[in-house]
């Protein structure tokens, strides 16, 4: 039923408090939760966004639509830039917007709760209702935890093929792979993950490589 999942938190950009710069945008109506919204222009130019705080600088894609997305402030509370860069030529970059803003949150997991590009869903994704039904009734984390790893397990395969197919860059698809039943590791994590979150439960998807291999 919807009221199963009615509780799931979705970002938005409530247009309370905005900065801009140059061709950026940035929403941060939100940022004592743990996010911003961004946008910039319509481009045939791709485009990325880098966040960056005192120790940490990550590169993320921006859609080229002129729509907002989502974007965690995941380092807690504290200063932060946000800067946008549009595709000169190769692998050039030129700037064309900057802002720093200064979050301040209550609950520094909290950007662990909603949605982004790699964990991108909504309220009536199939992998929000699986987590309803199979958490259905319960109230402790933990018991909701065990259940959702249980479902992973029971119900889930590697794909193999696509782990040697797959384009660089390609985001995790949540509701393709619970329809497929399998899916690649950034694939089934952030299935996990999704399913964690929108149970109220803070989860973080990691990229990266283990081994030498």
């Amino acid at each position: 039923s919807v009221s199963a999942f009615a509780d799931v938190l979705l970002p938005e950009a409530s247009g309370t408090k905005v900065q801009r710069d140059g061709s950026l945008t940035v929403d941060c109506s939100h940022m004592d939760e743990g996010y911003i919204m961004v946008k910039g222009p319509v481009s045939k130019k791709r485009l990325k966004v880098r966040i960056k705080t005192a120790s940490v600088t990550l590169n993320y894609d921006l859609n080229t639509t002129g729509e907002y997305e989502v974007y965690p402030l995941q380092f807690g509370s504290g200063k932060y830039q946000v800067a946008l860069y549009k595709n000169a030529s190769g692998n050039k970059y030129s700037e064309e917007g900057k802002v720093t803003i200064n979050a301040d949150m209550d609950n520094e997991l909290s950007c662990f709760l909603y949605p982004n590009q790699y964990v991108n869903y909504g309220a009536d994704s199939i992998a929000v209702k699986n987590a309803a039904d199979i958490c259905q009734g319960m109230t402790n984390d933990t018991d909701k935890f065990e259940a959702v790893c249980g479902y992973m397990k029971a119900n889930f395969q590697y794909d193999f093929i696509k782990s040697v197919t797959v384009a660089q860059g390609t985001m995790p698809d949540i509701d393709g792979t619970i329809q497929k039943r399998m899916g690649i590791c950034q694939d089934l994590a952030a299935v996990m993950v999704c399913m964690l979150r929108s149970q109220g439960i803070p989860a973080r998807l990691m990229i990266g490589t283990v081994g030498s291999s």
